[in-house]
């Protein structure tokens, strides 16, 4: 069957193209046939693949040779496919048999490119979610585990500590950036800015309560 359905590709192309489309057939029976342990058998002898398509190829070139030289005549665009109208075969171009194993290959690795481009959305989803919970864990442990700052030095050594602690505890730490900015974000112990406003407001009530003082003893007077 092999040899008939090639031979058209083997006279408009030649040994090379039959070669390569024999092979893009048979990985495609492989494939999306779901074919395993295939024995490819040449003179009842089992051999590798190759041999066989070599085997095949060779067994088109000398039909088509023997048949050229009983036809001199021969015309290889009036060959029609097995089952095929040979009037409708007129307006196809022998292309067609190629064009239609490669765009079975196309569809094939196309298939596999989307799902693994939707493996990868979730993944990447899964993966800021995880970020956010093991943040937002690592940001209540060390609440309960160290005092908190009421400086600014004591800010830096909050966060030393507590990233030391966590290189001690996880291996690699320090290779995982995302995680280290992830955690600084939603710790507002580690933010210096947030020291400052709360400074400010105990500053503020202390001047109101002297600037009460003042006046009530300026009353008393």
């Amino acid at each position: 069957m092999l040899q008939n359905y090639f031979k058209p590709l083997y006279m408009k192309y030649g040994m090379a193209k039959l070669k390569e489309a024999l092979r893009t057939y048979l990985d495609i029976m492989e494939k999306d046939q779901g074919l395993t342990n295939i024995e490819f058998l040449v003179h009842d002898e089992v051999v590798d693949k190759e041999t066989y398509i070599i085997s095949v190829a060779n067994k088109i070139q000398i039909e088509v040779e023997c048949y050229d030289a009983e036809e001199e005549d021969y015309n290889p665009d009036a060959i029609s496919l097995p089952g095929e109208d040979p009037d409708q075969e007129k307006n196809h171009s022998t292309e067609k048999s190629t064009t239609v194993l490669y765009e079975n290959c196309i569809k094939e690795e196309y298939a596999k490119f989307v799902s693994l481009h939707q493996e990868q959305e979730k993944i990447e989803k899964t993966k800021q979610r995880l970020i956010k919970h093991f943040a937002e864990d690592v940001v209540e442990w060390s609440h309960f585990k160290f005092n908190q700052p009421t400086t600014g030095r004591g800010i830096q050594l909050y966060q030393a500590n507590r990233n030391e602690y966590l290189r001690n505890l996880l291996t690699d730490y320090d290779l995982y950036k995302t995680l280290q900015r992830k955690i600084k974000k939603l710790d507002n112990w580690g933010k210096i800015d947030k020291l400052e406003d709360e400074l400010s407001a105990r500053e503020g009530i202390c001047s109101y309560d002297y600037e009460d003082m003042n006046s009530e003893t300026s009353f008393k007077l």
